[in-house]
């Protein structure tokens, strides 16, 4: 019984790491994939904090949300199989949409708000 407490104790306290993620910035992109620092093995799982993106072997896939360090919205944008694809917004620092290039951190955010499909701006806004 004293095990059995024990291990469902463990498991509990080691659930925030696995649903908090990683830090965007405990990876590093390397021939065109995101691998976790000191790895070989693309990075699957999701990120916290100001950048929190999903991947999936290497790729980003599914929804991507950043953050300006004041907390306010920075982008919205959405991933599949690597590529740009669905609606992207961006935001500037007071929480109004943007429309032109700005820059999130290190990171030049060009494109402006749109809608892609396969990696390819298909409509602007």
């Amino acid at each position: 019984m004293k095990s059995l407490l024990s291990l469902l104790l463990l498991s509990v306290l080691s659930l925030p790491s696995v649903v908090l993620g990683v830090d965007f910035d405990e990876l590093v992109y390397r021939d065109g994939l995101f691998y976790k620092k000191f790895t070989t093995v693309p990075f699957t799982g999701q990120t916290s904090g100001l950048k929190q993106d999903t991947f999936k072997n290497g790729n980003r896939e599914g929804p991507s949300v950043w953050y300006y360090e004041n907390g306010q919205l920075a982008s919205k944008l959405t991933y599949k199989d690597g590529e740009r694809d669905g609606h992207w917004v961006f935001y500037n620092k007071d929480g109004t949409k943007r429309m032109t290039p700005f820059k999130v951190g290190d990171v030049t955010l060009d494109e402006g708000s749109g809608l892609y499909r396969n990696g390819r701006k298909v409509l602007s806004r």
